[in-house]
């Protein structure tokens, strides 16, 4: 309901199965104006009324001769968007409905309509009204005959009391909308703040593991540089037997992968340097493309599909390598009895609605790398831990659990 019309709704249905009702009714809520003609000029002059009788209000009359014919206007005027305000009602309406059934059947329609019920029988006691319309601020009666000034108090006093009941209404919903909308803002920045605090608490947690791991790469470096060396003397030693040439050469693999080890340790602490150049992601993959055959084994197949005309980006060309290859071991490892393994990319557009939650998330113009498998694919427990550093689902020896740590 607009604000006009609940300001400037005085419409007012009358039912009743006398013609001469409603002439009655046009006459007393449709009066002529008072004119402030010469003679009422020369009354006021001459008896020195300075008071003038203000002009009476005038009403919108519709009149219906059945209950029936009462209700489809009602309807009707609801749908246009120009309901009663009030409805006077006969009781004794033959053969149609009576006054009573046509209020209860009205307000079905329009639940807002205030209805004055008129009668000079006692058709109806003041309980059977109540059994059959229940109880309600909205129904009033009035006895015939009536004084034409109750028809107009009555009148005046509930179309008023429609409109409060109207703008009440309309304050109402407007309310519930600003509270809506206020809720839903606030339910937003508590998810946000929640988010933020998380991410903030995952941070410090692994910049002390970075830390860690910082100092652990550091003294595991120095033990190893001891060992290393020493081992490559007894390499070049030309005494050793066959059997302590085996072991010997143990000895240097294992060191070499505690130096692969290492260096993860370090990536992930972030102590090296980082070379930041313009790269094509598509050469960089092209250039690995041997090598990555060989480390995926030959029960898996490698295709690549790269997009044409791919943007350049600012990156670390080693650290570009390192991530490549930790997300293919990752994807080899998840297909022990073999697949097929797809490196992509593509060019995107990223906006601000793609990245909910992530304060370092940007919108604008990326390149995305994609490395999908057809292994056996993750559980949710185990995709929100993925990136955690030393998290791993292999078994003792077979992952360090740094390799999506350092992506």
């Amino acid at each position: 309901m607009s604000e006009t019309t609940c300001q400037k709704n005085r419409r007012i249905l009358v039912i009743d199965d006398n013609r001469a009702i409603h002439d009655d009714f046009r006459k007393i809520l449709c009066p002529p104006d008072l004119t402030d003609n010469n003679l009422e000029s020369f009354e006021r002059v001459l008896f020195d009324k300075t008071a003038r009788v203000p002009d009476p209000i005038h009403f919108d009359i519709d009149c219906a001769f059945q209950g029936q014919a009462g209700v489809e206007m009602a309807r009707q005027a609801l749908a246009a968007g120009k309901p009663y305000a009030t409805a006077f009602i006969d009781v004794r309406m033959p053969p149609g409905w009576d006054g009573v059934e046509a209020v209860a059947k009205i307000w079905e329609v329009d639940p807002d309509l205030q209805v004055v019920i008129c009668s000079a029988y006692s058709d109806y006691s003041w309980n059977d009204m109540l059994a059959t319309v229940g109880h309600s601020d909205r129904l009033v009666i009035l006895k015939k005959p009536f004084d034409p000034i109750e028809a107009q108090q009555l009148a005046q006093a509930l179309t008023e009391k429609w409109r409060l009941l109207q703008e009440s209404k309309n304050k109402l919903n407007d309310l519930e909308k600003i509270v809506g909308a206020r809720t839903a803002e606030l339910q937003a920045e508590i998810a946000e703040r929640k988010q933020l605090e998380a991410q903030f608490r995952q941070a410090q947690k692994m910049e002390a593991f970075g830390q860690l791991a910082g100092g652990v790469a550091h003294d595991f470096n120095n033990l190893l540089a001891v060992i290393m060396g020493f081992a490559n003397l007894l390499r070049d030693t030309e005494e050793l037997g066959a059997e302590a040439r085996e072991q010997i050469e143990q000895v240097h693999l294992a060191g070499e992968r505690a130096a692969n080890l290492t260096r993860q340790l370090l990536t992930f602490s972030r102590k090296r340097d980082m070379q930041v150049r313009s790269l094509n992601l598509n050469d960089v993959i092209g250039d690995m493309a041997k090598m990555l055959v060989r480390l995926i084994g030959e029960d898996i197949k490698l295709e690549r599909k790269f997009s044409p005309n791919l943007p350049r980006v600012q990156a670390d060309h080693s650290m570009m390598e390192q991530v490549l290859m930790n997300l293919v071991v990752n994807a080899r490892d998840a297909m022990p009895k073999g697949g097929q393994l797809t490196i992509s990319t593509d060019a995107v557009v990223m906006e601000s609605s793609h990245t909910p939650g992530q304060s370092e998330a940007r919108a604008g113009d990326f390149v995305c790398l994609s490395v999908r498998d057809t292994g056996c694919g993750m559980t949710p427990e185990v995709q929100a831990r993925i990136f955690e550093p030393f998290f791993t689902t292999k078994g003792v020896g077979k992952g360090t659990g740094l390799g999506l740590a350092t992506v």
